[in-house]
């Protein structure tokens, strides 16, 4: 019987899907080995004995040099990392996708080899393995990478030798031309003649959205997220919206985008609502697709229908535009007006291309939030000048 602590210990668990022991502390999950191996009760012994008295949890991948870590529990440990640190306000981000399926590829042929074992032509035979899949070589070369980070992350565990890492990166990416792995054509920008046949067949509030995108040449995301409280009034009549997040935060940079008069007059009667809440909603393109509906209606709406609501809604819409909602809206609209599709992404390039065209390279850069490497912060000050100039005539 454990003595000291009078609390009940943690469990030791079946891990179903991997077939693996598990014992969970401070609401972490520690694998201990294959289930009802001789490994894996005496790990749970250890880590039983190491909460008894307090001590921070060791990883059981690494206990002992007679029970090797196997990639199963390798990619379950570093799932268990992802998880929470590629997550913003406790929702995971869009990495954490790619993270799941580089995991699957290296478990789908290597999950009972162990992480000792996995050298540079069993990294290649899993690449392959997406090759053949039609994955385009940049996302094969993302994967592959990711691959390789996971024992990067395993090495500052000390879970594994740094030299399995070492080798590991001996694998070069796919390069263009010496491979069968497809490459997908560069984005290019979207005609304003296309842009505008799509316009007339979307929802009011994605129309507010793309007209916004093109008028400041903010990413998707950006308009995506913003809201009432993030927009300020500058001295010279511009607005300044600097998003709570973006691309480049990681990085400490700071991202505005500029207001001009016409982008103003298009978020203007986005701005009634709760300063926190999000200006583009699909509730409200929802409300008002319901109110067209009923305008249009021929026959007499009985009094127990006007009000009435679903008790359980298959879906029910969000508080905001996901990247696939609003890229379905575009979609849906380029069939309806038969133009080709595109993407929120290309509104973005259009921009990039005017505003070059008219203020050249430098301006497009700044107003596109685009970094550079040897751009020191004593610029900003004069970027953020030129970015408001450029907005104050075409925004």
């Amino acid at each position: 019987m454990l003595r000291g602590n009078s609390k009940t210990p943690p469990k030791y668990r079946l891990q179903k899907s991997r077939n693996l022991a598990v014992v969970t502390i401070n609401s972490k999950d520690q694998y201990l080995g294959k289930y009802a191996s001789p490994e894996s009760y005496d790990n749970y012994a250890h880590a039983v004995a190491e909460w008894r008295q307090g001590l921070p949890p060791a990883s059981r991948a690494s206990v002992g040099e007679t029970t090797p870590i196997s990639i199963a529990e390798l990619t379950l440990a570093y799932w268990d990392h992802c998880k929470d640190y590629y997550s913003r306000d406790g929702r995971p981000n869009g990495r954490t996708a790619v993270i799941r399926c580089a995991l699957r590829a290296i478990n789908g042929s290597f999950a009972d080899v162990t992480a000792k074992e996995f050298g540079p032509l069993k990294l290649q035979v899993v690449r392959q393995k997406l090759v053949d899949r039609n994955l385009s070589r940049r996302y094969v070369n993302d994967l592959v990478s990711t691959i390789v980070g996971m024992f990067q992350w395993a090495v500052s565990r000390e879970i594994i030798p740094a030299e399995i890492y070492a080798a590991l990166r001996a694998v070069r990416g796919l390069r263009k031309g010496k491979t069968t792995a497809k490459d997908h054509a560069p984005v290019t920008s979207v005609s304003e003649d296309v842009v505008a046949k799509t316009m007339k067949c979307l929802p009011s509030v994605v129309q507010a959205m793309v007209q916004l995108q093109m008028h400041t040449g903010a990413r998707p995301g950006e308009i995506r997220i913003m809201r009432p409280c993030d927009i300020t009034l500058q001295t010279d009549g511009l607005w300044c919206y600097q998003p709570q997040h973006h691309k480049e935060e990681h990085h400490n940079k700071d991202r505005r985008v500029f207001l001009g008069p016409r982008a103003q007059e298009i978020l203007r009667p986005f701005l009634s609502r709760d300063s926190d809440a999000y200006c583009f909603s699909p509730r409200d393109s929802e409300d008002v697709r319901k109110r067209a509906m009923r305008q249009q209606r021929k026959s007499t709406v009985q009094p127990s229908q006007r009000n009435r609501r679903s008790a359980k809604p298959k879906r029910t819409p969000s508080d905001k535009y996901t990247k696939d909602s609003y890229c379905r809206a575009i979609h849906r609209a380029c069939e309806k007006a038969g133009v080709p599709n595109w993407t929120p992404h290309q509104l973005r390039h259009t921009a990039a291309t005017i505003i070059r065209r008219m203020y050249g390279l430098e301006s497009a850069q700044v107003v596109l939030g685009h970094s550079d490497a040897n751009v020191t912060e004593i610029y900003a000050e004069r970027d953020y000048a030129k970015a408001a100039s450029v907005m104050r005539e075409i925004g």
